[in-house]
């Protein structure tokens, strides 16, 4: 796995980690989509479909929370987070 992957995985950690201590109903986690097969955008619906966020929704399922998750470039992921535009 990339050191691009491993950060990508723990900056998602990072936003389930506040979404989970903020008691959030849906969480709301950025990923390039950019980085098949971890994380792509499927061009025929629009969504970000991968590896990371079908991790992402079965931990936010198994928090019961919601998951919404946005494209967001690689570049700007930790500006996001600390921004709170990713929760």
């Amino acid at each position: 796995m990339s050191v691009r992957s491993h950060v990508t995985m723990a900056l998602l950690s990072v936003a389930l980690g506040v979404a989970y201590s903020a008691h959030a109903d849906t969480l709301t986690a950025g990923s390039p989509p950019s980085s098949a097969p971890t994380t792509f955008l499927d061009t025929k619906t629009g969504k970000i479909e991968g590896f990371m966020p079908d991790v992402a929704a079965e931990v936010a399922k198994r928090q019961h929370l919601d998951v919404n998750l946005t494209a967001v470039p690689f570049s700007t992921l930790i500006q996001s987070v600390l921004l709170t535009k990713l929760t």
